[in-house]
């Protein structure tokens, strides 16, 4: 899963102080092993905590990861 590093030279966004880390489809893509394409349908699935951005798609890092460990079993 992606990491963020804080710049030294800059200070760290508001949401990255709170521990607010979003993935976008490429993000979904590399964590679930799966094209861009197929990220994309999954995360248009109703059941996917979504968050529209304009027309970029997003999810929080933390709900992510229950959506995830809700369907490993």
């Amino acid at each position: 899963m992606p990491t963020t590093t804080p710049n030294t030279n800059e200070q760290t966004s508001s949401a990255a102080d709170n521990g607010l880390i979003f993935y976008g489809t490429k993000d979904v893509a590399a964590a679930l092993g799966c094209s861009i394409p197929t990220a994309r349908e999954i995360m248009r699935r109703a059941d996917f905590p979504l968050i529209l951005a304009g027309k970029n798609m997003k999810v929080s890092k933390a709900a992510f990861e229950k959506w995830a460990m809700e369907r490993r079993t």
